[in-house]
């Protein structure tokens, strides 16, 4: 596959890293990367004081390096910097790291000589990983750690993984035929300012998730299927009305998928009017979460095109400027909006499993809602709505339960005996002692917790109206 430093795409990116797929500079990168490297070795033969040419860097940038210890200062930046802890990623993520190095190197904006570059390339194409430990990225000032862990192998230090093996990084270069590299003046700098690593974790988290979403509308499409509910919400009427583009496309996903069903054929002329938020909702959530992916997408498709070097080498007036795109902020926040995105996607999906799952929800699918009704022991379900509102009480903190005025006078009615006073059946210390019978719905003082059900007596006995499940 042929690099161009502005044209990879995620699809690269996985038959890169996951399927092992060689690489090559293009010509026009080449050409950049050289054109870059004459705008160093112009500055060194004039003898000018440029930072990250023949200066310290941080705190020593207004030191000025003698020309000799030049490449020293290279290799010692490599080594104090190679400072990460924990485990080693994957060599899958290890390969992408590679990869965008290289690409963020060929745009031709941080001086490198071609020498170099073509190592780096050299690691990937022979399947040399580097043991770049997890922890060490401070993100801020990009991936100097872990991308320093990186840079030592092609000097004949660190280690890496060869044929899956973990060797010393000179033994992982014997074993792939490679040489271990002298680093030219600004090529340490060059090779460990960016945010090649943690873009790598995104751009790959990145691929999975839009499997994840498709994925989640076939399980979805399939799990109302089975619990034969219906497809009337995803209406296109209704999503052109509020029309998010990932909405509309996941309720037009939805339609395309329940075609034909005869499934839902065979109850096409029931009652039921309106599904659990966990079925007829997925477009709103499913397509929100597209939409966040939309957008996450575009920033890693920006990033893993851009360069990421301080400082950067311009070829047209030969200057080298000081900035920040090491900062790794864009990726950072993209990173989080994909969790919470996610997070949104597999929280609809577990109330779906559980519609399949739970013996009492699978039971009340299949009856009618007369039925339903006579079991549960009350006759206007309208009346009894505050059932629903029960479990807003796990939404607070106990210093909130206490804090609140209605949950106030709900725990001192718990403690005095429940809804029904000091006498009631359902609580107070007279009923305690016999829970066990009684929470298995034995005997007139059948018992459960008050925080998670509500006791009335109907037909002449205590009924038991169990805990209502959000409809999500």
């Amino acid at each position: 596959m042929q690099l161009t430093g502005t044209s990879l795409t995620l699809q690269d990116i996985e038959a890169i890293s996951i399927h092992g797929e060689t690489v090559a500079l293009a010509d026009e990168a080449k050409q950049r990367v050289k054109q870059s490297r004459q705008v160093v070795e112009d500055i060194l033969a004039s003898e000018r004081v440029v930072y990250g040419i023949n200066t310290g860097f941080g705190n020593f940038r207004n030191v000025v390096i003698p020309r000799q210890d030049l490449e020293t200062l290279q290799v010692n930046l490599i080594r104090s910097h190679a400072a990460g802890v924990g485990d080693p990623f994957d060599e899958e993520i290890v390969r992408a790291i590679l990869l965008l190095r290289v690409n963020a190197l060929a745009s031709g904006f941080s001086g490198v000589d071609p020498s170099t570059l073509d190592a780096l390339v050299a690691l990937l194409n022979k399947g040399v990983h580097p043991v770049v430990p997890k922890k060490g990225s401070v993100g801020a000032s990009g991936d100097l750690a872990p991308l320093a862990h990186v840079s030592l192998v092609l000097i004949g230090e660190g280690e890496a993984f060869y044929r899956g093996e973990r060797l010393s990084g000179e033994e992982a270069l014997a074993r792939a035929g490679l040489e271990k590299i002298r680093l030219h003046p600004k090529d340490g700098l060059a090779l460990i300012n960016g945010t090649q690593v943690i873009t790598a974790l995104l751009s790959l988290a990145v691929i999975q998730a839009h499997r994840l979403v498709r994925s989640a509308d076939i399980i979805g499409a399939m799990t109302l299927d089975a619990l034969l509910g219906t497809d009337v919400a995803f209406d296109a009427r209704i999503h052109e009305a509020r029309p998010h583009g990932g909405q509309i496309e996941t309720a037009r996903r939805l339609r395309q998928l329940l075609l034909g069903s005869e499934l839902r054929k065979s109850h096409g002329d029931c009652d039921r009017v309106q599904d659990s938020y966990s079925l007829r909702c997925m477009p709103q959530v499913h397509g929100a979460v597209r939409d966040a992916l939309g957008y996450v997408t575009g920033i890693v498709e920006t990033e893993i095109n851009s360069a990421t070097d301080n400082p950067m080498v311009f070829v047209d007036g030969g200057d080298v400027i000081s900035g920040g795109n090491f900062h790794g902020q864009p990726v950072a926040l993209a990173a989080d909006f994909l969790t919470i995105a996610l997070t949104a996607l597999g929280a609809i999906s577990e109330r779906r499993m559980e519609r399949l799952v739970n013996p009492d929800l699978i039971r009340a699918s299949r009856f009618s809602r007369q039925r339903r009704r006579s079991e549960l022991g009350f006759h206007d379900p309208a009346s009894h709505s505050r059932r629903s509102r029960l479990r807003e009480q796990d939404l607070f903190t106990p210093r909130e339960r206490r804090q609140h005025p209605n949950l106030r006078e709900s725990r001192r009615s718990r403690q005095h005996g429940g809804h029904g006073g000091a006498q009631d059946p359902g609580g107070g210390a007279q009923s305690r002692g016999h829970s066990r019978d009684r929470m298995a719905g034995r005997g007139p003082g059948t018992r459960v917790s008050t925080a998670a059900s509500d006791i009335r007596a109907s037909r002449g006995r205590a009924c038991v109206v169990a805990r209502v499940r959000p409809s999500l």
